[in-house]
This record gives C-alpha cells, structure tokens and sequence, in this order.
C-alpha cells in the first residue's frame, strides 16, 4: 500500500492530500525513450508529430504524471474532471536562443510555427490535460526561478474553494540549468528533473508524507531565512526529499516569496523514482 501525502496551506490551514506522486531525473538518453513512448501510452491523444516537436519539460512532466498513475493505481477515467497547474522552469530557453538568432538572419521566414505551442507557459499544462482528457482548467504557473514555489501555494488556494475534485502539479526544471551559448546551443549536457503530484482536499489524516505550506516564518536565521529550513524550493531539492536514501523524517524548505515549506514523513518511502 503506497502512502499519501499531506500539503498544507497556511494561512488557513487547508490540507489537501496527495493520491499519487512521482519524482524523476531524466537523463537526455532517458528522455528520448518516454518521448517515444508518449503517443502509444496517451491512446493516440498526442501524434507522433506532436510528441516530436515537443518540449523536454513537457515529455518529463507528462512522463511523471503516467509514472504516478502507475505507481498508484490512478486511472485517467476518474479523474476527467481534474484540473492541471505546471511550473516549468525557463521553458524553451534554448529553443528561443536559436529562434532569436534565426529571426535576426532570415526575419519571420526562419521563425518555427511550433515554437509559441510548444514553448509558452501553458504549454506543458495544456498538453498534459489533453492527454489524459482532464476537463478542468489548466494553468501554467510561474516560469522562473521560484515556480515550485508560486505552484504549490497556489494549488493549495484552489483546493481551498472546495470546486475542483484533484488537480494535478507538475514542477520541472534542468539540473544544471540549461544556458543557450553564444550560438544558441546547450552548454552542457543536463538531467530534466520532474515531480508530479496528484491532490485533492483532505477527508482523513493520511499516512505518510505531510507538506506545510507557512505563509509567513516565526523565526528567522542571521542570514534572514527561516530557521531550519535552509534549502530553496525547486523542483530538484524537492525530488531529492522525496526520494532520499536513508529516508529523512523532516526536510524544509525556504519559499522565494516569503515563508517556508516543510515536508514530514511518518511512514517508510516507497519507489517513485524512473
């Protein structure tokens, strides 16, 4: 039996509790192989061509969400109804580089109709909800630095008005971060970290790992972040929590907009990571 988790949000204190969740480091190698997989494994909701034009952050967002209905059980079926937030972080940085570049060489004629599909802020939640057929709305969140952040507050202010059954986050992000070089190519190869994570409201104290989401420290270090909580929200010190060997009990986290997130285990982990 997996466990849940719980995600708190302050003030408020509304919980809301995780159904499923999966956290994966996907080397460029791995990433191909779930992008070869995604049209088979979404019933041919996505096109190979679609799938092809892609970007990375979409693949491995999409690819955790499949690896957390595995893991736990979840079908696609019951969860029409549910909506998406995605925080990609620096979506497409590259693929603008060499966009921005083309378009000082050859004007409009060297732009790729794909890039604004593909590579806006919306475009890994709208390609997760369609598919896997979700009818709630769907949201990209942030793009930044501090995306992880802004998506979790948020989906705990969503839950809270009780009008959507589950939502679905997905935080992802390169580790290290990808920097276009002067011709507009990547720089170094780079691991595309994902984290998914299935919510809806808490009905029962659940078992397992418990977020809260404090809008505000009560104490605070010498360097002014929260005591305790040392580590910035991303989606790569979040991933490292949830999967860490020997399992730690309590990690935290500062928040970029203030405040602080802590994450509790009170049962053994069990296997998320691909």
């Amino acid at each position: 039996m997996k466990p849940n988790v719980t995600l708190g949000y302050l003030p408020g204190a509304v919980c809301c509790e995780v159904v499923g969740h999966a956290a994966l480091r996907l080397a460029p190698d791995a990433l191909a192989v779930w992008r070869g997989q995604l049209s088979a494994r979404t019933g041919g909701r996505l096109t190979p061509s679609f799938v092809k034009h892609a970007d990375d952050q979409t693949v491995a967002a999409l690819a955790g969400v499949l690896q957390a209905m595995d893991d736990f059980g979840l079908r696609p079926g019951a969860m029409n109804d549910w909506g998406v937030l995605a925080a990609p972080r620096y979506l497409g940085r590259v693929a603008l580089a060499q966009t921005m570049l083309r378009f000082a060489a050859e004007g409009a004629w060297g732009l790729s109709p794909h890039m604004i599909p593909h590579r806006s802020l919306h475009s890994v939640s709208g390609t997760v909800s369609q598919a896997l057929n979700f009818q709630g709305f769907n949201l990209g969140v942030g793009g930044g630095l501090h995306a992880a952040s802004e998506a979790l507050l948020l989906a705990g202010a969503i839950l809270a008005e009780n009008r959507l059954p589950g939502l679905w986050v997905t935080l992802t992000g390169f580790d290290p971060e990808v920097v276009p070089t002067a011709g507009g190519r990547e720089a170094r190869p780079c691991d595309c970290c994902a984290v998914a994570l299935a919510l809806n409201a808490a009905r029962d104290e659940p078992a397992g790992w418990r977020l809260c989401v404090n809008a505000a420290p009560a104490a605070l270090a010498s360097d002014g972040r929260p005591e305790g909580a040392p580590n910035p929200l991303r989606v790569e010190t979040l991933l490292a929590a949830l999967v860490a060997e020997p399992a730690r009990t309590r990690c935290s986290f500062t928040l970029g907009a203030g405040g602080w997130l802590q994450l509790d285990r009170s049962r053994a982990k069990t296997r998320n990571v691909c």
